[in-house]
């Protein structure tokens, strides 16, 4: 699996699934990895910032494999990065 798609399954996972204490370790690593790389924009409790909320209200329409390219390649007109590299 390409690191990308394993950061877009991990913020899939994160919004649909909360962290707390007691959780397991790969959700602590989900955890460990939306706040490297998306907490910045998204904030840390998911609510939003720079970047918009990613609540699962928020995120219903979105597909796994448009989250993947998103996450990928960025998206344009905006400030969102691709993670690709």
């Amino acid at each position: 699996m390409r690191c990308v798609e394993f950061l877009a399954i991990a913020a899939l996972a994160l919004v649909s699934s909360p962290v707390v204490a007691g959780d397991t370790t790969d959700d602590a690593k989900t955890f460990a990895l939306y706040q490297q790389h998306c907490a910045a924009c998204h904030g840390g409790n998911r609510l939003g910032g720079i970047g918009p909320a990613l609540l699962p209200e928020n995120l219903g329409r979105l597909k796994k494999e448009a989250a993947i390219d998103t996450i990928a390649k960025g998206r344009a007109a905006t400030q969102m990065p691709g993670f690709a590299g």
